[in-house]
């Protein structure tokens, strides 16, 4: 009786052993399973990016070569001055009218005086306040919009 306890604790001993393996076996499916999912997202990512490399690249080639199309030194442009290039054709001179008779001559007109020949002293004291007050302003604005702008195109 010993002996059969010890095959029917060995007959489950081996149910349990298979039940275990089958499930330790999905269970590593379902891992490499994930794991080919994600070295296929990584490998996507990765072409992506090599990608958007290669069209950066693209890019700055296409720009590296429109700005050496556009450079002329000095003295090609003086070259193709003197080669006429940038001369257009003449226009006829067309037909031109009889001349007139001279008029007489007018008299002679007024010199504005005010603060003797122009401005007065507090004109000049207003304009003074005002570009000393405005003129910061002014200039800084202006460098502001200088620096926004490059190409005539605003940043």
């Amino acid at each position: 009786m010993e002996n059969l306890e010890f095959v029917l604790h060995d007959l489950n001993y081996v149910g349990d052993y298979k039940q275990y393996e089958e499930e330790r076996q999905k269970n590593e499916e379902i891992r490499i399973s994930n794991e080919n999912e994600r070295i296929i997202d990584e490998t996507n990512r990765v072409n992506q990016e090599e990608t958007r490399k290669l069209a950066e690249i693209e890019r700055e080639k296409n720009i590296k070569a429109q700005l050496d199309s556009l450079k002329l030194t000095e003295e090609d442009f003086k070259e193709r001055i003197e080669a006429g290039e940038f001369k257009g054709d003449k226009g006829d001179k067309g037909e031109t009218g009889e001349k007139g008779e001279q008029g007489e001559q007018g008299e002679a007109g007024y010199t504005p005086i005010r603060g003797t020949d122009y401005w007065t002293e507090a004109d000049i004291e207003a304009m003074k306040e005002y570009c000393d007050e405005f003129s910061g302003k002014l200039l800084i604005e202006m460098i502001n919009e200088k620096l926004d702008k490059i190409n005539g195109e605003v940043v």
